[in-house]
C-alpha cells in the first residue's frame, strides 16, 4: 500500500477543542495522542469484549419477568450486547485482513479478539500513516465507547473525570477510568486514561489523587 504525503495537521476529529489543530506525528496522519489512543483501545478491547459477552444473558429467565405493557415475557438475551459482539469481531477481522494484505503478511489464524488485537498493535503506526487513518481511529474508539455503554453497570469501569496529563500536543484529551475489583477477579484494580499511556496501580492512587486535584484546580483557575 502506498501512502500519500503526510499532512502537517492530524486528520482526526477531536472531542475536546475540535477546532484547535494538532500537529501530526512525523510520518503519520494522526497526532501522537490519537496514535497512543489507538494502542490503548487495542489493549482494552479484549477485556471489554469479554465483558460484552458476559452481558449478553440478562439473567431474566423466560417465563418469570414480563415486558412492561405487553403480554409476553422478556427474553433472557441482551441483543445490544450480541450485536456489538459481532461488530467487534467483524471490524477487527477486517482491520487484520487489510493490514495483512497491505503489508504482505499472514493474518492470525486464531480469530480470537485478544489474538487479533495483539497482532494489530505493532502495526498501529502503519494504520496511522494510511489514507484511512482517521477512519481507523474512529472505528476503534467507537467500539470501545459502545462496549462501555453495553456492559452491565456492576462490571462497568467508573469514570473519574478528564485526564490532566500533558503530552507533546498539550493536555491529554482522554478520560480517567477506574476498575475496582474484588479479590476473586483475576484482573487487577487500576486507574487508567482511555487515551494516553497513564495507568496506575492501587498503591499509586493516593499520591496521584493529590496531584490530580492540584492540576484540576490549576486548570479551573485558567478558565
Amino acid at each position: 500500500m502506498r501512502h500519500r504525503k503526510t499532512p502537517e495537521i492530524c486528520a482526526a476529529t477531536h472531542k475536546r477543542d475540535p477546532h484547535r489543530p494538532r500537529r501530526a506525528a512525523d510520518g503519520l496522519r494522526l497526532c501522537r495522542g490519537c496514535v497512543e489512543g489507538m494502542r490503548r483501545h487495542l489493549a482494552h478491547l479484549p477485556w471489554l469484549y469479554s465483558e460484552v459477552v458476559a452481558s449478553m444473558p440478562t439473567q431474566r429467565p423466560t417465563g418469570q419477568v414480563r415486558v412492561s405493557g405487553t403480554r409476553t415475557t422478556g427474553l433472557p438475551v441482551n441483543f445490544a450486547a450480541g450485536e456489538l459482539k459481532s461488530q467487534i469481531e467483524y471490524d477487527l477481522y477486517s482491520l487484520s485482513v487489510w493490514v495483512a494484505t497491505g503489508r504482505g503478511l499472514h493474518f492470525p489464524s486464531d480469530g480470537r479478539v485478544a489474538t487479533v488485537c495483539e497482532w494489530l498493535t505493532p502495526h498501529v503506526d502503519w494504520l496511522a500513516a494510511s489514507q484511512y487513518a482517521a477512519e481507523t481511529r474512529d472505528v476503534l474508539a467507537e467500539l470501545v465507547g459502545a462496549a462501555y455503554r453495553v456492559i452491565d453497570p456492576p462490571r462497568r469501569p467508573l469514570e473519574l473525570g478528564p485526564c490532566v496529563e500533558v503530552t507533546e500536543e498539550g493536555r491529554c484529551e482522554g478520560t480517567l477510568r477506574a476498575t475496582v475489583l474484588d479479590e476473586d477477579d483475576p484482573r487487577p484494580s487500576k486507574i487508567w486514561c482511555d487515551t494516553c499511556t497513564l495507568e496506575l496501580t492501587p498503591e499509586q492512587w493516593y499520591r496521584f489523587g493529590r496531584t490530580y486535584r492540584a492540576r484540576r484546580a490549576a486548570l479551573d483557575d485558567k478558565k
